[in-house]
């Protein structure tokens, strides 16, 4: 029970400090980012891979979540400083996957297209990258619109709509995209341009998206994501991706870690396991 004291002290100390610090964040042109993410996408050599092989398949594949945010902020960061801006070192921005992503960060790949056509591409992606990926042995990918093992369809789905989540966990970005295609896609907002994902992310924010409907969802019916995940994803990003969060969004993640049950944490074998994951 002691580390999950640790956890709930760090949180609520992480959430004040959070709220005290103001700071100045760079901003650039939604569709400035937009192109520099599409033209650099070639530049880290597993996405290359993935583009290609979707191609090759006939398939839409996409970055999704924190995979597509960390990307997106870090074509953003490597915009900034060839714009003059001297916080970010040059050696840093090789686009080498190590440099975009944590050690212990998942790669969330989706993919438009039949199961079988995801598998396939699961295949070949263990077999050119074969080392690890976060803190899991093989390649996951999600189906679009279709439920793949224990992972829901995203799109249209209200069990995904409906939850807690924040701006730069419900965005997508095209891997593959056409010159007329958009390369930022929202969930909230599929065929929309200037979507909340594309707009927060090339002006370094981060939204809290509350939603009055979580408890009504399968997965947290299912025991498999307490208000906890939301607020812990959305402290983690609020650091990892340098980007401003609102004060009434702080109160709200500081609510939910307050009303967190610690003693149902700490029966919940899921939760426990997906706890270390963060």
């Amino acid at each position: 029970m002691h580390n999950f004291i640790c956890m709930r002290n760090f949180l609520s100390c992480f959430f004040f400090f959070s709220l005290i610090v103001q700071a100045s964040y760079a901003q650039v042109l939604p569709e400035e980012l937009s192109r520099a993410v599409k033209e650099r996408i070639k530049l880290v050599p597993e996405f290359a891979f993935i583009q290609k092989q979707a191609n090759e398949l006939g398939v839409k594949v996409y970055l999704f979540g924190g995979t597509a945010s960390a990307f997106g902020h870090y074509v953003r960061w490597d915009l900034e400083r060839e714009a003059g801006d001297d916080k970010y070192q040059k050696e840093r921005f090789d686009y080498d996957f190590t440099n975009i992503y944590r050690g212990n960060q998942d790669l969330d790949i989706v993919v438009d297209g039949s199961i079988e056509q995801i598998n396939q591409l699961q295949s070949l992606l263990k077999e050119a990258f074969p080392h690890f990926v976060g803190n899991k042995e093989a390649w996951e990918i999600r189906s679009l619109r279709d439920e793949k093992g224990d992972k829901e369809a995203l799109l249209d789905n209200p069990s995904f709509l409906n939850q807690h989540t924040d701006s730069n966990s419900t965005g997508l970005i095209d891997l593959n995209a056409e010159a007329d295609e958009l390369v930022f896609r929202d969930l909230f907002a599929w065929n929309k341009k200037d979507s909340l994902f594309l707009e927060d992310v090339s002006q370094a924010k981060i939204i809290f998206l509350y939603s009055e409907k979580h408890h009504e969802t399968q997965r947290y019916k299912d025991g498999k994501n307490p208000p906890l995940f939301a607020a812990i994803r959305y402290l983690a990003k609020l650091a990892q991706y340098e980007v401003q969060g609102r004060e009434r969004d702080l109160k709200t993640i500081k609510k939910i870690i307050d009303k967190t049950d610690w003693e149902k944490v700490k029966t919940n074998q899921y939760v426990k396991n997906k706890l270390s994951e963060f």
